[in-house]
């Protein structure tokens, strides 16, 4: 994630809380970062095994996570968005969708124009407002639509999550498997025991 979002912005596991972990592509036992010295963290992912903390390595090289995880996913190196794609599908497809974050802290109920730019009046992003069935927006909304097209002034506009989901809907984990180089059932598998780790 360093590489990512940068230094300051590294996402580490809440061992305490967490209760599937997928372990993308770096070594789960020789990690922390600048948030957890090398001594602390595993002793926290060792206690969170033993408390139920489920792993998933997905990584082309076994590396010493092999004692510690639950599951290695030995994926074709260069294939992670073929992945992340893959697993988004089975996510919206099984219904793991967290609606009330989405809606609330993230862009997915935003209106797009076939353009793909927000619709903007006076600069704010706005969104469907089911309650005031009309464009409202971002912050004031009470209910924002997270999918549907809609029209306002004559034009269609669709919902940043509804974009997502066409998006995604053609990379089903057959469609991966031949880039992943991993058995289709597997990723369909780690895809529901995430999104139904999650709690949502």
């Amino acid at each position: 994630l360093e590489y990512t979002v940068g230094l300051h912005g590294v996402i580490h596991p809440d061992f305490e809380h967490t209760n599937y972990l997928l372990g993308w592509g770096w070594n789960i036992t020789n990690a922390g970062g600048n948030k957890f010295c090398w001594i602390t963290w595993p002793r926290q992912m060792v206690a969170a095994r033993e408390r139920g903390l489920k792993i998933v390595h997905i990584d082309p090289r076994l590396r010493s996570a092999g004692p510690f995880a639950d599951t290695w996913l030995s994926i074709r190196p260069g294939t992670d968005l073929a992945m992340a794609l893959a697993l988004s599908n089975v996510l919206i497809d099984a219904g793991y969708v967290d609606v009330d974050y989405l809606t609330k802290f993230t862009n997915a109920p935003y209106l797009v124009d076939e353009d793909g730019m927000f619709l903007r009046v006076d600069e704010v992003p706005q969104v469907w407002d089911e309650t005031e069935d009309a464009p409202v927006p971002a912050s004031e909304a009470s209910v924002p639509a997270l999918e549907g097209t809609f029209e306002v002034d004559g034009q269609s506009y669709t919902t940043g999550f509804t974009i997502w989901k066409e998006h995604v809907a053609d990379y089903t984990p057959e469609w991966a498997a031949e880039i992943c180089d991993i058995p289709a059932e597997r990723i369909r598998t780690i895809g529901r025991e995430f999104g139904a780790a999650a709690s949502i």
